[in-house]
């Protein structure tokens, strides 16, 4: 195979793979956001607040127009990529497998950076206002976020704490609201200490034997690396900010994952590169369905 013929073959080949592996594949904080789809290089999102009724007692009774509080919240388009490099040796490989490992890599690489995005969006800045030009900075503490300092120790009380808050928020008074925490290697071993999540008396499963624990109190326990070269619970100041997310407290925009094949006339022999690029924007709906969790790296 010619490296002239590799552009279009590959495209075709390799391009099918990757959409069809993101269709399959999606992160693991992606289950509890609300997805868009946008166009262009901005994206706004309307939120609006609580309506209520009025009781009627009278047989002419004039009924209060109520003007529902709503805000417009605007985001800014972020675009990524993943290239990867071949070369002679590859295109022989090529002709014997259209290297669905690499398709996959590429996927995996963008769905980790769509939980970074989503983890991020969490606790950052939304912009409120109008329209784009004239919106304000609204924080995660003036959005109704909470924070929970469990820096002397996390375990159940803290777990008691988290679901606490949502539910004097009006966020998780029903039983089908989901709600994930990420945690990482060390709050993963606390829970698998306290008894009352893994003994038998308690719950229906048994961490202990499975040596794993999926879920604590009601609420999904989504795990990253602590350790990795580019970890998602990034430690600061010596400690770790764990995310709480009830469903629907992210809108996550997305637009087209696209892939290309170019040759790179710029490097010594003129190798081709395979680059897989997505467009994203993340923010919060309300901070009251977010909470953050202090703890010790």
């Amino acid at each position: 195979m010619p490296y002239e013929s590799l552009s279009t073959q590959y495209t075709v080949e390799f391009g099918q793979q990757v959409h069809v592996l993101a269709q399959e594949k999606f992160s693991k904080l992606m289950p509890y956001v609300v997805m868009q789809d946008f166009q262009g290089e901005s994206f706004s999102y309307d939120r609006f607040g609580l309506i209520a009724d009025q009781e009627i007692v009278e047989r002419f009774q004039p009924i209060q127009l109520q003007d529902a509080a709503w805000d417009r919240r605007w985001m800014s388009v972020r675009f990524f990529a993943v290239a990867v490099g071949i070369d002679g040796k590859d295109v022989e490989k090529m002709k014997r497998n259209p290297s669905p490992e690499l398709a996959e890599a590429c996927v995996n690489a963008l769905a980790r950076r769509r939980d970074k995005i989503i983890y991020e969006a969490g606790f950052a800045d939304v912009k409120v206002g109008r329209d784009a030009a004239s919106a304000s900075a609204v924080t995660f503490a003036n959005d109704g976020g909470q924070t929970i300092d469990a820096t002397g120790g996390f375990n159940l009380g803290t777990l008691r704490t988290l679901k606490k808050n949502f539910v004097d928020n009006a966020v998780a008074t029903d039983v089908d609201v989901n709600i994930a925490l990420t945690v990482d290697g060390s709050r993963i071993d606390n829970l698998m200490g306290e008894t009352q999540l893994t003994s038998f008396d308690y719950n229906t499963e048994k961490p202990l034997t499975k040596g794993s624990i999926g879920q604590a109190y009601g609420m999904k326990l989504v795990p990253y690396a602590s350790n990795s070269q580019d970890p998602l619970l990034v430690a600061a100041a010596g400690e770790r900010n764990l995310l709480a997310l009830a469903e629907k407290g992210i809108v996550f925009a997305k637009g087209v994952v696209g892939v290309r094949v170019e040759q790179r006339i710029d490097m010594y022999n003129k190798p081709w590169q395979i680059v897989a690029e997505m467009a994203v924007a993340a923010m919060r709906t309300e901070g009251a369905r977010i909470q953050k969790i202090r703890v010790p790296a």
